[in-house]
């Protein structure tokens, strides 16, 4: 793997409700191929079950953390309740705020601070929103090389598709009668 000389500082959260640990990156750092960082990432720490990618902005009455979750296999997929919980935790650590919104694909969350850990309002119906134990495993940062981007830019970070293009007939289409 040709890797850069750039290190990503990176934080563990577990969510203790859902069983779940996940790392937690502060978006502003530049991590040129998120997914092979990921991928990366996960092997190196055996048991996170993904990466969590977040933008903190505080100007707003509310400060807002976008939220992005990226699997071990370098995939975006949508945050699910323990990586909400992780999110909210980790901009709470750094802003020192009761709450905080999480904005991610599927919409726009509140979270708020207790005594115990960290309540995430319910993401989908089969959620009561009660993903409040989560804990930082670690005090320091830890840093792991990030790798060097793809040399054909490659779309990393979206669900693996085939695209293509419109199909276009080099035959002759008889004309229409209109």
């Amino acid at each position: 793997m040709n890797v850069s000389d750039r290190t990503i500082s990176y934080e563990s959260y577990r969510s203790e409700n859902h069983d779940c640990r996940l790392l937690a990156v502060d978006a502003a750092q530049a991590v040129p191929d998120r997914g092979a960082f990921v991928r990366a990432a996960c092997e190196s720490e055996e048991d996170a079950e993904g990466v969590l990618f977040l933008a903190l902005e505080e100007s707003y009455a509310e400060p807002r953390v976008v939220t992005t979750f990226v699997n071990p296999e370098g995939v975006v997929e949508r945050v699910t309740p323990a990586a909400a919980g992780c999110a909210a935790a980790w901009a709470i650590d750094r802003i020192g705020e009761e709450t905080v919104l999480l904005d991610t694909q599927t919409g726009t969350y509140r979270a708020v601070a207790d005594g115990e850990g960290v309540l995430v309002e319910a993401l989908s119906s089969e959620d009561d929103g009660t993903n409040a134990a989560v804990v930082r495993e670690r005090e320091s940062e830890a840093s792991l090389a990030a790798p060097a981007p793809a040399p054909d830019g490659g779309r990393v970070g979206r669900s693996p598709r085939v695209e293509t293009e419109p199909a276009v007939s080099e035959e002759t289409q008889p004309a229409d009668d209109d």
